[in-house]
C-alpha cells in the first residue's frame, strides 16, 4: 500500500498521460478508485470483455454496482 498523498500523485500523472493522449490501462477491485480515475470502464470476466461503460454514464459507485449486476 502507498499512503494517500503518493495515491493522489499518481492519479494526477495517470490523468496527465491520458490528457496527453497516451492510453493508460487501471487495474482496480476498489470501486472507489475505478470511479475517480477512468473515463472508461471495461469490465472482464474469464478473460472476455463482458461490458463496457463511460464514466458519465455512471454515476456513482451505486450505480456502477447495479449496472454490472444486470
Amino acid at each position: 500500500g502507498i499512503d494517500i498523498g503518493a495515491k493522489y500523485e499518481i492519479y494526477n500523472l495517470l490523468r496527465e498521460q491520458a490528457k496527453g493522449g497516451k492510453a493508460v490501462v487501471f487495474i482496480s477491485s476498489e470501486l472507489a478508485e475505478v470511479m475517480e480515475v477512468t473515463d472508461r470502464l471495461l469490465v472482464l470476466k474469464d478473460g472476455k470483455i463482458t461490458g463496457e461503460y463511460m464514466h458519465s454514464e455512471i454515476e456513482d459507485e451505486h450505480g456502477l454496482l447495479a449496472v454490472l449486476s444486470e
